[in-house]
């Protein structure tokens, strides 16, 4: 990809306009549940059009505010549900930007508000994505007997069955039918019964890697019949990734005990979501591109002229290279360029005008408590949050972010980036109150039995 010298010129000048002395205001929010519904199994994918954060976070956008999201799901719904339901006038030019897969990868918006990795962050960070060859095979083998070993727990102990959600239920009890009939266990569940959608439980698999950036930019080797739906991982592109799905966090920690032994020499780590276990680099988090972005002040991120296309700006750069996966050029930018071409994503982050989101304050979203910006916990009433975020909580998932949210516009809209974290308390408080007067319908029972 090319870009004639006018454009590139023309590139320089428009972000050399939004850098400024004066830090901008950011959000860093995680996705599910904070500000945007996490669909149940069966449920249709909400857009983030339809989330009560849409309005506020675009409204936060058009006054010069930033977004910084901070997923560990990648593929489709991270771009499809959210970043497509975002105005492109309001995520172009790096005023969004999104880690997917806890931090293995980091997205923003090129000047059309096409999706890019921003690879000068792939290029400082080592060992973030999921082995190849037979270090993978060595996963998933663990995998498999991972599972094995739970329904040989659920033969031995009856209550356990009933621990896991009603949805688990018939299909695990359906496995422990075929077993007590004479199926051998490992021929019903291996890694290709698996991986398969449909082949042991009624919706999708209870294997699934992702790949990082959108679905459509993923090697696809198969049909929608065939296993990971026709994206297994291919041999020269790391997965970001693995879901063990089916492996709820209330039953999870024998199993996670068994996974990390295994895992934590290879530089890996199990870690528990509500419904499923999460196999990554022990060296990726959420708080992964806060770090970054405070610490590379002199670089920006943006996409080439060229939907699909990956591009990075380096100061002092001067060759292209492609990647394994898609098409990427380099920038060559001069060193008077490359001083015009200052702030991550448009700004460099600032703890003291930035706010982090989170519903699980206890697990994953736990590095964001920790990373020296204020901390909103968004956690559902009935969940247990961590003593050391009491004082930001607010509860109700992605109700209690866009409470907080229309507040902080507010005083970003009266005050400027400087006035947001000083409204912080206050528009807490605020918000808990509305939203205890009045809870959400999703949230009605679970805050009456609270009260």
């Amino acid at each position: 990809v090319y870009l004639c010298m006018p454009r590139a010129v023309d590139r320089v000048r428009r972000l050399a306009s939004m850098t400024s002395p004066t830090p901008h205001a950011w959000i860093v929010a995680d996705m599910d549940n904070t500000i945007l519904q996490k669909p149940g199994r069966g449920q249709r994918h909400y857009p983030f059009n339809e989330s009560p954060c849409f309005g506020p976070t675009c409204e936060w956008l058009r006054l010069g505010g930033r977004l910084l999201v901070a997923t560990t799901d990648d593929g489709r719904r991270p771009f499809k549900s959210l970043w497509d339901a975002i105005p492109e006038e309001l995520r172009k030019d790096g005023r969004v930007l999104m880690a997917t897969s806890d931090g293995a990868a980091l997205w923003t918006g090129d000047s059309t508000g096409v999706a890019v990795e921003d690879l000068l962050y792939a290029d400082s960070q080592t060992g973030l994505r999921l082995p190849l060859g037979k270090d993978l095979d060595k996963i998933l083998d663990l995998a498999v007997s991972v599972y094995h070993k739970l329904v040989r727990d659920l033969q031995d102990n009856a209550g356990l069955l009933k621990k896991l959600p009603e949805a688990m239920q018939d299909g695990y009890q359906k496995i422990l039918d075929r077993v007590s009939s004479g199926e051998v266990l490992e021929e019903i569940m291996n890694v290709t019964t698996m991986s398969t959608p449909h082949q042991i439980i009624p919706r999708g698999t209870m294997l699934w890697f992702n790949q990082s950036g959108p679905m459509e930019s993923w090697p696809r080797v198969g049909g929608d019949k065939d296993p990971y739906y026709g994206y297994s991982p291919p041999p020269n592109r790391a997965c970001t990734n693995l879901f063990l799905l089916c492996l709820p966090s209330n039953i999870a920690e024998p199993y996670l005990e068994i996974l990390n032994a295994v895992l934590k020499p290879m530089g890996l780590e199990a870690s528990s979501a509500p419904n499923s276990v999460c196999i990554s680099s022990s060296q990726v988090h959420k708080a992964l591109a806060i770090e970054y972005l405070r610490s590379h002040p002199a670089e920006c991120i943006s996409g080439s002229d060229s939907p699909g296309s990956v591009s990075k700006i380096s100061p002092g750069s001067g060759a292209s290279s492609p990647t394994a996966s898609t098409t990427a050029s380099v920038l060559a930018a001069e060193p008077a360029q490359a001083a015009a071409l200052s702030a991550a994503g448009g700004g460099a982050l600032d703890p003291s005008t930035t706010v982090a989101f989170g519903d699980n304050p206890s697990g994953n979203d736990g590095p964001l408590t920790t990373v020296g910006v204020p901390f909103v916990s968004v956690a559902p009433p009935t969940a247990e949050v961590p003593e050391h975020v009491r004082e930001l909580h607010v509860g109700y998932e992605d109700f209690g972010t866009a409470a907080v949210l229309e507040r902080l516009v507010e005083a970003l809209r009266e005050g400027g980036p400087a006035a947001v974290v000083p409204a912080l308390p206050t528009a807490v408080a605020a918000a808990r109150a509305k939203l205890e007067q009045s809870p959400p319908e999703r949230f009605a029972p679970a805050a009456a039995a609270a009260s």
